[in-house]
């Protein structure tokens, strides 16, 4: 009879060993819980794209136009300007995220017009 109770308190002891990990792969776990939940939230920051009301005319306009993505002539940027000022509120869909406006992107005549050069101050 004592060898059985010895049995069955080795094999509750082992049972309860196996139950309660290791330290280090406790650090190792919530150490991949913690990457999984913050790569997680960056992803979803990076795909939030919200349309405005007038998006399709912006998107022929300002987006998919050579007048507001390659042309250089100061007619051609305050042109976009303008049609950003008539659609407020609106960017296209492939600017980072930190451009919230035709003017405060890197276009091709920035810089070039205006008070640059001889004509600045």
């Amino acid at each position: 009879a004592q060898a059985s109770a010895q049995r069955v308190l080795a094999c509750s002891c082992s049972t309860e060993a196996s139950l309660h990990p290791p330290p280090a792969m406790k650090v190792v776990a919530s150490f991949l819980v913690v990457a999984l939940v913050v790569l997680s939230g960056t992803q979803e920051v990076e795909a939030t794209f919200v349309p405005c009301q007038t998006q399709t005319i912006f998107d022929v306009i300002m987006c998919k136009s050579h007048m507001c993505s390659d042309c250089k002539l100061a007619w051609c940027m305050q042109t976009c300007q303008k049609a950003q000022e008539d659609h407020s509120g609106c960017r296209c869909e492939d600017w980072p995220e930190a451009r919230a406006s035709f003017s405060s992107g890197a276009f091709k005549g920035k810089g070039k017009v205006g008070d640059v050069g001889d004509y600045s101050m």
